[in-house]
């Protein structure tokens, strides 16, 4: 496995890890993700995009509301601007078939502010 990633925001950089990265395809993969906010998150809302294999269209979209004022989804929703978000996910990737996925996600707080941006693509083999 081969994966890249940049931020599409000049101002915001983040930092992306995934481990272990022997025999990826018969265990679990952990990824984690952490930035510094620019501003709070009282509310935030994800907007993911998926491509394979370089095609134009998305093979899939997902719109999410991952922290809402009555529904903090996740232990992050409530930071505040200076605090660094760590988002953390364990994946089982043993059933992908090799390809390149190319991933935009994008995530906006309450306000309409950029939370988020960033490419990142990860080539199977």
């Amino acid at each position: 496995m081969e994966a890249y990633y940049r931020s599409c925001d000049p101002l915001q950089d983040i930092s992306f890890t995934a481990s272990p990265c022997l025999n990826i395809r018969d265990e679990n993969i952990n990824l984690k993700l952490s930035l510094m906010l620019r501003q709070s998150i009282d509310e935030l809302y994800a907007s993911i995009d998926f491509f394979l294999n370089q095609q134009p269209n998305p093979v899939a979209h997902i719109d999410e509301s991952l922290c809402l004022p009555d529904f903090p989804g996740f232990s992050f929703c409530g930071r505040k601007k200076g605090e660094v978000v760590t988002i953390e996910r364990s994946v089982r990737i043993s059933k992908v078939a090799t390809g390149r996925i190319d991933i935009h996600i994008v995530m906006f707080n309450q306000n309409g502010f950029q939370i988020l941006c960033t490419n990142a693509t990860v080539i199977l083999k």
